[in-house]
């Protein structure tokens, strides 16, 4: 019984200094990594004995004064599991600001975490990411804003194929601002968007691990299984696949199926993208099309790049996305 006693005693003073050691280690990283990235802020502590290495930043500001971007939060969490530690989870405050060159951004929600799972080993290559967040808004400081109720994104090392990453997103209730489209009464559109969904594929040059900085992987292949949106009576689904060229441009087909489509016009037009005076036109070419494919109720169309160009059917769009 005393030989038990002394093994769980020497035990828990090991696991207690791999903690403290480890503990010191998250702390040194974390520093040298904000460090790196030129922020500032007012304390840094790590917590969670004898289980947890909890590393909290308070009055955390990330800035990056080349392209005018810049991140802050009276706080920011990453937790670990002490026996788990490639696997971390992170929780956002209530309110955070957003920094572009053109304007400031307030992203407020009721709940934000984050996760990110690293594969064990010397390469720590990325498995998978998660980001959930509830009652989330987005408030511009040029007036505009964006809503959602909830918002679930991530992505997952796709072990069939090399260099590939499943992605995924589901989006529920999104409210664009009136003032983004300010002609949105007019298409007959609810206020808000019940659902964005996409399930692809997305495969790189290069994987995402510790070598990434060095090897700057880029997209060379998006394949799309699924991707819909609901609003209203518009239903947009998409299915497909884009591969770079040997230019390094995005080439190949996304099929369209459209529901609804008759909003389409007055939407383009609220959005600015087609003159007003061009949106009758536009209405009577789809619905040619429409007939064309034997239900005037739906719309099928092919999202098409080639060659170096991007055309939505007969709709000429301009230079295709380049991967290079």
């Amino acid at each position: 019984m005393r030989a038990l006693i002394w093994v769980t005693v020497l035990l828990s003073a090991l696991w207690g200094g791999y903690w403290f050691v480890g503990s010191r280690a998250a702390k040194s990283g974390a520093e040298m990594w904000l460090s790196s990235q030129g922020a500032q802020y007012q304390s840094l502590s790590v917590a969670g004995f004898p289980n947890r290495f909890d590393v909290t930043v308070t009055g955390v500001e990330l800035n990056d004064a080349v392209h005018g971007i810049g991140w802050s939060a009276p706080f920011a969490q990453v937790f670990a599991m002490s026996w788990k530690p490639w696997h971390l989870i992170a929780a956002l405050p209530n309110e955070q600001k957003i920094t572009l060159p053109d304007q400031s951004l307030d992203l407020t929600s009721s709940r934000l975490m984050g996760s990110l799972l690293l594969v064990p080993g010397v390469d720590l290559a990325l498995q998978e990411t998660v980001v959930e967040g509830e009652n989330l808004a987005l408030t511009s400081s040029m007036g505009w804003r964006l809503a959602a109720t909830k918002l679930v994104a991530s992505t997952r090392l796709d072990p069939s194929q090399t260099n590939s990453h499943r992605l995924g997103l589901q989006i529920s209730s999104l409210a664009p601002d009136p003032t983004l489209l300010p002609g949105l009464a007019g298409t007959g559109l609810p206020p808000e968007i019940s659902e964005v969904h996409l399930d692809a594929t997305a495969s790189l040059t290069a994987p995402l691990d510790r070598h990434a900085a060095a090897a700057q992987p880029r997209l060379s292949a998006l394949d799309l299984t699924e991707a819909r949106l609901i609003w209203g009576l518009l239903k947009v689904h998409a299915k497909g696949a884009l591969a770079a060229d040997t230019a390094g441009f995005a080439a190949g087909e996304i099929g369209l199926r459209i529901e609804g489509w008759r909003a389409l016009p007055g939407l383009l037009m609220a959005a600015g993208v087609v003159a007003p005076d061009f949106a009758p036109t536009l209405e009577r070419g789809m619905e040619v099309m429409a007939l064309q494919g034997g239900d005037a109720a739906v719309l099928n169309l092919a999202l098409t790049a080639k060659y170096g160009w991007l055309s939505l059917g007969p709709f000429p769009l301009g230079p295709a996305p380049s991967w290079n």
